[in-house]
């Protein structure tokens, strides 16, 4: 692990934390940020991602070594939604780049706690290079401090910034709505953490003094109505309560020790391995005679790689190659439709409910269901596992959407190119319209050169 303890430098590190530049008639802060060096996009053709300008794009999230110091409680951060924003914005970890998830707006607090309107956060949000959480995604950490001592000028920039970890809280999440019992709701540790140079959280060392400088209840509030509340029927509960304050060292230690921190030889292998099992795929699409045995052996032999790939490593580009890229895209809504709790019938060709047993676990075999399809049956899969995203995406129910180029005046026009994942939970403020699932002028036809 990434795990410096900063033996001689630490007094150069907290000189630096403290030095100004004091000009004529301005003082400029000098943070203690670091810029991305691009590499993760930057090796071999097969996986250069480029600007207009021809220069390969950083990856937020895995072209950051992040430095962690356990002892002093510091770590490295890249912010993703600021103070104040009126959207939240999230990571794609495929392209790295940042999108629009969701507007905020001025909402009411869902469990009657907070008697005031809940709007945009106090703090800023912000993400662990390298680190992902006990839930399989980016660790997050919620930082506290003026934006200016957050980041070097305008935001978005490719950096990081060095924070201290001062605790960390339990958020958990029920996206059915009916979760009535304590074992049913999803739990997500979030480090709370604090700027280093903001001197009105000087003596904040843990969350019962953060709470002497901030407005902890507007905050509890905010993380458990901002991202939406479940509607059942004519009535709305809600999807998340915050819970169980833990001990800054013991919270920095959880998220690392049962979390996954890459190293750089991991995401070698990884992207190296990957370009393997992207082409592989693509045989199953060479034609319609036999396509259903080449998925089942697909299915069987090399799916769980094309699932950990389809996570983190960008396959066909879709500039140069277009079919290839749309095809392992609809191969990609095969899985989304069967993670959204759905397996695919062959003799009905659609896709249906799979509930759960007492344990958690589907009651149906997905994978055993495909075994018995033949040519016909399999050709309806993929483009039926579309229409299912997009039915799940207009009831407001958790899905995943494909996004082509992130645009717009409240977004950074960024070339996503990947499908993301989004609870489905809105607030009865937001008066925004269900985007899009998947291109309409894009269908499924086999072969490729």
């Amino acid at each position: 692990m990434y795990i410096c303890q900063f033996k001689k430098t630490t007094k150069f590190i907290f000189l630096l934390l403290a030095f100004t530049i004091i000009g004529c008639a301005t003082k400029k802060i000098v943070l203690p940020t670091k810029e991305v060096n691009p590499s993760w996009f930057d090796a071999g053709e097969k996986f250069s991602y480029k600007n207009y300008e021809g220069r390969t794009i950083g990856h937020l999230f895995f072209d950051f070594a992040p430095q962690i110091d356990v002892k002093k409680r510091l770590v490295d951060v890249f912010i993703t939604t600021p103070r104040d924003s009126a959207f939240q914005y999230d990571i794609d970890l495929v392209s790295g780049r940042l999108y629009k998830e969701r507007n905020y707006c001025k909402t009411e607090d869902i469990w009657k706690n907070y008697s005031s309107s809940i709007n945009r956060p106090n703090f800023s949000w912000a993400y662990i290079p390298r680190l992902l959480g006990s839930n399989g995604r980016p660790q997050r950490v919620a930082v506290f401090g003026d934006l200016k001592y957050l980041v070097d000028g305008k935001f978005p920039n490719e950096e990081t910034i060095q924070v201290q970890v001062i605790g960390g809280v339990i958020l958990k999440s029920c996206l059915s709505g009916l979760c009535d019992l304590r074992n049913q709701w999803d739990s997500e540790v979030i480090l709370i953490a604090k700027s280093m140079l903001d001197e009105d959280l000087t003596k904040a060392y843990g969350l019962n003094s953060l709470k002497k400088y901030v407005d902890w209840d507007y905050f509890k509030a905010f993380l458990e109505n901002s991202m939406g509340h479940n509607d059942i029927g004519r009535t709305s509960k809600g999807a998340y309560r915050l819970e169980s304050p833990i001990l800054p060292t013991r919270a920095l230690k959880y998220v690392i020790n049962s979390g996954h921190l890459f190293t750089n030889k991991e995401l070698a292998t990884l992207r190296n391995s990957c370009q393997s099992v992207y082409d592989k795929a693509l045989r199953v699409f060479k034609s319609k005679e036999g396509i259903a045995k080449r998925f089942q052996n697909y299915h069987k032999n090399y799916w769980n790689k094309f699932l950990i790939c389809r996570k983190y490593v960008r396959h066909f580009n879709i500039k140069n190659q277009m079919k290839e890229h749309w095809l392992i895209e609809y191969l990609s809504a095969f899985e989304y439709a069967t993670d959204s709790g759905y397996y695919y019938n062959c003799r009905s060709r659609s896709w249906v409910r799979n509930i759960r047993d007492s344990k958690g676990e589907f009651v149906v075999d997905s994978a055993k269901e495909i075994r018995g399809c033949n040519d016909r049956e399999v050709m309806g899969a993929f483009p039926s596992a579309i229409s299912l995203l997009a039915s799940l995406a207009n009831a407001n129910a958790p899905h995943y959407r494909y996004i082509e180029y992130d645009s717009g005046a409240d977004t950074f026009n960024q070339k996503i190119y990947n499908w993301v994942w989004f609870n489905g939970k809105k607030l009865s403020c937001d008066n925004s319209k269900v985007k899009q699932v998947f291109p309409v002028d894009v269908k499924f036809k086999l072969g490729f050169k």
